[in-house]
């Protein structure tokens, strides 16, 4: 918490996710739409941002977003434009509503990962490899968990943990 608090529009906003949980649990939201639930620790995200040079210039995406949390650590921290993909409504509602009160600089779509726009996106965030391969523009990265994609260039292989073990994150771009 002290690694990311100390910025109180982010530390309102994380709390405010968690209370959520409360009264709207993640993964019986999920269970409804055949959907597996899992968050990406900021401390994990955190050094793929870095290796992936995210910066204030970049439009980054992540495809199943959940509740946003990445999402809303991208735009307040590197000053990114984010943009969280998702298709369990009640996760859109919430990061729309906490996005608007909060004044951050992070939209959220209900949509389907396949149904994307990409076009405009640098960094696009995927934790869950599907047979589905994303149309990402020429020099956007791409950061997977777990395995690359085959399409793809691998520019850098980073180990992470995330609370079910170790793994290894890939960032790709097109060949």
């Amino acid at each position: 918490m002290r690694r990311y608090y100390y910025r109180p529009r982010f530390a309102f906003v994380d709390l405010a996710v968690g209370l959520s949980s409360l009264f709207l649990n993640p993964y019986r939201c999920c269970r409804k739409y055949f959907h597996v639930y899992g968050e990406t620790p900021l401390s994990t995200f955190q050094p793929l941002a870095e290796a992936a040079g995210m910066n204030a210039s970049d439009v980054y995406v992540e495809l199943g977003s959940g509740r946003g949390k990445t999402c809303f650590w991208a735009a307040l921290f590197t000053g990114c434009q984010a943009r969280g993909v998702e298709i369990v409504p009640h996760f859109v509602l919430l990061s729309r509503l906490l996005a608007r009160t909060f004044g951050i600089r992070a939209t959220f779509e209900k949509k389907s990962m396949f149904e994307a726009d990409l076009s405009d996106a640098t960094i696009i965030y995927l934790y869950h490899l599907t047979d589905w391969r994303p149309d990402i523009p020429k020099n956007a990265r791409l950061i997977t968990i777990s395995e690359p994609y085959p399409e793809y260039r691998i520019i850098q292989e980073l180990s992470v943990v995330f609370p079910w073990g170790k793994t290894v994150a890939y960032i790709q771009t097109k060949f």
